[in-house]
C-alpha cells in the first residue's frame, strides 16, 4: 500500500520524441515530501518501508534513463539526486533501525545497494563519508560500547529466542556496500579511494561520543596498509572493506565468537544478490 502511494508520488510522464527515442518527465515533489515527513517519525518500520519504496522509484528511474529508447541524458540526474539526498537524511535519523527493517523485508538487500550505488554515483568522496558515518552507527557509535561488545549483543527474535541482531544488521549493510560498489564498476584506483573514504569516515565517527577505553582499534594506518596490499585489485579491495568493517578491539584484534558466522553469512547472502 505504502509502495503504491510512493510510486504515485513520482508522477512519471513519458513523451515520444520519434520512433527511436523517448523523453521522460518526473515531478518528484510528493515522494520528496513523504521522505521528509518520514524522517520526523519515531517509527523505524515506517522509515524502512518508505526508504524501500523510494529505492524502487530510483531504480525504475535509472532503468528508464539507461534504456536504449531513452533520449541521451547525463548520468547525474537531479531528480534521482534529490530523492537520494532525502533517503540519506531519513537513514541518518536511525541507521540501525532502518537497516534492520530493510533486512527484515528485503532479504537480499537490493533496495539498500541501490541507494548505496546512487550515493557513490553522485559524489564518490562525499558519498564515502556518508556511508562511513552510517557504518559507524551500525558498529555501535554513540552507544558507549566498543564495536566488539556492541557486535555480540543479543536481542529476542520473533519466537523469543535470542539472536545476534547487531551482527546480522552490520553484515547486511556491509554486504549491500559490497554489492553497490560492485555495480558502480569503477577502476581499482577509484575503488581504493572509495574504500578509504568509507573507513576513514567510520573511524572518525566511531571516536565521537565513546567513553575512554571503548574506542575501536581500527586505525587509518590499518586502512592504508590494506588498500596498498590490495594493489588496485577490485576483489581484494572489496574484501578489505568487509574485513575492516568487522569489529576489532583496542589492540586491533578481531572479535572471535559465534556472532562471526552470523555476520559472514549475511554479507555473502546480500553481496551476491
Amino acid at each position: 500500500m505504502l509502495n503504491n502511494v510512493a510510486k504515485a508520488g513520482i508522477n512519471e510522464t513519458i513523451y515520444s520524441i520519434d520512433s527511436r527515442n523517448h523523453s521522460v518527465s518526473y515531478q518528484p515533489e510528493a515522494i520528496n515530501k513523504l521522505l521528509e515527513r518520514a524522517a520526523k517519525s519515531e517509527d523505524a518500520s515506517v522509515k524502512g518501508k518508505l526508504f524501500s519504496s523510494a529505492a524502487n522509484i530510483v531504480s525504475g528511474m535509472r532503468a528508464i534513463q539507461n534504456t536504449p529508447l531513452a533520449a541521451s541524458a547525463p548520468v547525474a540526474n537531479p531528480h534521482i539526486q534529490g530523492i537520494t539526498e532525502r533517503m540519506t537524511a531519513l537513514m541518518n535519523t536511525d541507521a540501525r533501525g532502518v537497516t534492520w527493517q530493510l533486512s527484515d523485508t528485503d532479504e537480499y538487500g537490493k533496495n539498500l545497494s541501490t541507494y548505496i550505488l546512487e550515493v557513490l554515483r553522485n559524489d564518490q568522496a562525499g558519498g564515502g563519508k556518508i556511508l562511513g558515518e552510517q557504518l559507524a552507527q551500525l558498529q555501535g557509535a554513540g552507544t558507549g560500547l566498543s564495536p566488539a561488545d556492541f557486535f555480540k549483543q543479543m536481542a529476542p527474535g520473533y519466537g523469543g529466542d535470542l539472536y545476534y541482531k547487531n551482527a546480522e544488521t552490520l553484515g547486511y549493510y556491509v554486504g549491500a556496500m559490497r554489492a553497490g560498489i560492485d555495480k558502480l564498476n569503477t577502476d581499482g584506483t577509484k575503488t581504493g579511494a572509495i574504500v578509504k573514504s568509507i573507513l576513514s569516515a567510520s573511524i572518525s565517527a566511531a571516536s565521537m561520543g565513546r567513553v575512554s577505553g571503548t574506542v575501536s582499534g581500527l586505525t587509518s594506518l590499518m586502512v592504508d596498509q590494506a588498500v596498498e596490499e590490495a594493489n588496485g585489485e577490485r576483489t581484494k579491495l572489496a574484501q578489505a572493506l568487509q574485513t575492516l568493517a568487522f569489529p576489532v578491539d583496542v589492540n586491533g584484534k578481531r572479535y572471535h565468537g559465534p556472532a562471526t558466522s552470523v555476520f559472514d553469512s549475511k554479507v555473502e547472502l546480500v553481496r551476491h544478490q
